[in-house]
């Protein structure tokens, strides 16, 4: 199991709501034939905290990956960082992946409530938010 599916559960366990990390697993190139998709993103359905990471790998199916997490129920944004109009999803080391993200959070403040509201009105509720490296 993945650093990470610990992390995420015993944080989980422990009432903490919020957690940050570098890169995320994936779903592998060619995953839909192998089925090799990285443990941490069934975690990541399964545990109410709500995830800041660089994104997952650039040698990931990020698209696969963005499909895969939508499918687990967890709600994927990227931080604009002063960039405007088609605001593209991290991949760990890259600021850019070329794949545009399914939500942008424009600030700290919106980043903030956001997560603040999927814990007040849902404590189920998953998150997994991505900034760039070059942001942090």
């Amino acid at each position: 199991m993945h650093l990470q599916c610990l992390s995420a559960t015993w944080l989980s366990l422990t009432g903490i709501k919020v957690f940050a990390t570098g890169g995320l697993g994936g779903v592998h190139r060619g995953g839909e034939s192998s089925l090799d998709i990285s443990a941490d993103l069934t975690e990541l359905g399964r545990t109410p905290v709500a995830v800041i990471s660089s994104g997952p790998k650039g040698f990931l199916d990020i698209p696969r990956t963005l499909e895969y997490l939508e499918t687990q129920g967890v709600h994927v944004s990227t931080f604009a960082d002063g960039r405007e109009g088609n605001v593209e999803f991290p991949a760990f080391w890259a600021r850019d992946s070329g794949i545009k993200s399914p939500l942008v959070v424009d600030d700290e403040a919106e980043a903030a409530a956001i997560i603040r509201k999927s814990i007040d009105v849902d404590n189920s509720s998953r998150r997994l938010a991505a900034f760039s490296l070059y942001y942090l």
